[in-house]
């Protein structure tokens, strides 16, 4: 198991970080990077579709994002064609950006809170403090 190190914990304690908000901000992190490695991996389909002038062989024979990619429009009962590949890559590419918008937001209500908490101090021994945790 991972254990954060001290200085880590004293850090978050003394900017009123919680473990939830950190776990969020992590999640966050690791489903933009998920979304991103997405939008990436469908960019061949749509190019493989492009050039061979809409031909698939429904089979998935080209790899396994084209299984997958037939397995889903099967599922949607959707056709397969540009149109709804093109749909599917803005999707993925627009859900990475809303993760990437709510990490944002997060990572600023943590900031924000931890800027009032180090103006709020009246001393400047708590700035001191802050930076000698180490």
């Amino acid at each position: 198991m991972i254990t954060p190190s001290t200085t880590v914990i004293k850090h978050f304690n003394f900017l009123y970080i919680r473990k939830s908000e950190a776990l969020s901000i992590i999640s966050l992190i690791c489903l933009y990077a998920i979304a991103e490695f997405g939008g990436i991996s469908l960019l061949a389909p749509v190019l493989q579709y492009i050039t061979r002038k809409g031909t698939v062989n429904t089979q998935g024979e080209f790899g396994p994002i084209w299984k997958i990619l037939i397995r889903l429009t099967d599922f949607l009962g959707l056709p397969l064609n540009l149109a709804v590949l093109l749909i599917v890559v803005l999707l993925v590419v627009l859900a990475r950006q809303l993760f990437f918008y709510f990490r944002e937001v997060k990572s600023a209500e943590i900031r924000n809170r931890a800027v009032e908490k180090l103006k709020a101090s009246q001393h400047s021994t708590s700035i001191r403090d802050f930076l000698t945790l180490d």
